[in-house]
């Protein structure tokens, strides 16, 4: 089971704690997967890296929806870690 997936159209809005309904809630989400194909993962790296954002961990191997892919990890500025993660080509 997953919690949800992407659809065209599908939005994902990030608010900072200041704007935040319920402040009793917890402070955030374990974090965020978003998933792309491999030369986009490289690229969103690459310019995190290059705008000084610390990768925190890269993970070779990481289960997912569908299935194992490869991932990294970093932090947006309120404190959400963001999973960025591509899966094998799977040929057409």
């Amino acid at each position: 089971a997953h919690a949800g997936s992407l659809r065209p159209g599908t939005i994902i809005d990030f608010f900072p704690p200041a704007l935040w309904r319920d402040r009793a809630a917890p402070a955030n989400p374990n974090h965020v997967c978003l998933t792309t194909d491999q030369a986009t993962a490289a690229a969103v790296e690459q310019r995190l890296v290059a705008r000084g954002v610390d990768i925190r961990e890269r993970s070779p191997r990481t289960f997912g929806a569908r299935g194992y892919g490869t991932s990294f990890y970093f932090d947006d500025p309120d404190g959400v870690t963001i999973e960025m993660r591509h899966y094998p080509a799977t040929g057409a």
